[in-house]
């Protein structure tokens, strides 16, 4: 019932409704996180069984839904983002994919890498990733976990594509990302884009966005250089684009 009076434009009634929610179940982390979106608060970040169960249930439709009816072309502009800074014949020796889904990075970005990990909470979505065969290997877990567990200067490329809108305070991904690339490797990833003043917003979508000038100072703050920053549509929703960033950051190469 939230969520129909949500999607009807009717926030009111719709927080109403998931406070009585919350007042049967206070541990529902998936309709505490739908109500503080309402209510315009900011969290660190979108709880994981909120991540988890949203992508469970979606995984059997996404890939069609998001490229069909959406219109999404986000890996395709990373591709162009990452050759466009590395070259066109540059070939990357191993590559992690942060929240790759059911492989829609991955598999644009394969021929690109010598190896190819994914790593993403849901387990169908992953399950999906594995019939397309473009990762050498697929991880279930929390990305920056997976970020901490790896042997450092592991990667010489990172990817996110539509994952980092679910995480407010990116703080520690980009520590992890710093730790984990080679000298000279790559973190390119896709925000939707803040368009007001601030750092980063909880929207009514129950998604995060992201200001330019937060993301580069957290680069800046782990030693990584930003390489571009651009803007794009991300995604249809209700028919509208949906502004996004694409942005490149380099390690040192020493």
């Amino acid at each position: 019932m939230g969520g129909v009076l949500r999607d009807l434009g009717r926030s009111d009634e719709a927080m109403e409704t998931y406070r009585q929610v919350l007042a049967l179940e206070p541990s529902d982390a998936v309709t505490g996180h739908l109500l503080a979106a309402l209510e315009g608060t900011t969290p660190e970040r979108a709880p994981a069984a909120y991540v988890e169960q949203l992508f469970d249930a979606y995984a059997p439709r996404y890939s069609e839904h998001m490229r069909e009816t959406l219109g999404y072309r986000a890996p395709e502009i990373l591709r162009h983002t990452v050759q466009a800074a590395a070259g066109a014949g540059h070939h990357f020796a191993r590559a992690l994919d942060l929240g790759c889904g059911t492989g829609l990075t991955g598999v644009v970005m394969r021929e690109l890498a010598g190896y190819l990990e994914g790593v993403d909470l849901s387990a169908e979505m992953l399950a999906r990733a594995r019939e397309d065969g473009a990762y050498d290997q697929l991880v279930r877990a929390d990305l920056v976990d997976h970020l901490t567990a790896v042997p450092a200067a592991s990667f010489d490329l990172i990817l996110s594509t539509d994952v980092l809108i679910y995480l407010g305070d990116l703080a520690p991904v980009f520590a992890g990302v710093r730790r984990a690339l080679t000298p000279g490797g790559r973190f390119g990833f896709t925000v939707e884009a803040l368009e007001s003043e601030g750092d980063v917003a909880l929207r009514g979508s129950a998604r995060f966005a992201h200001g330019r000038d937060y993301l580069a100072r957290l680069g800046a703050g782990v030693g990584l250089r930003l390489q571009s920053c651009e803007s794009l549509g991300l995604r249809l929703e209700k028919g509208s684009l949906v502004p996004g960033l694409v942005l490149l950051f380099a390690a040192p190469s020493a």
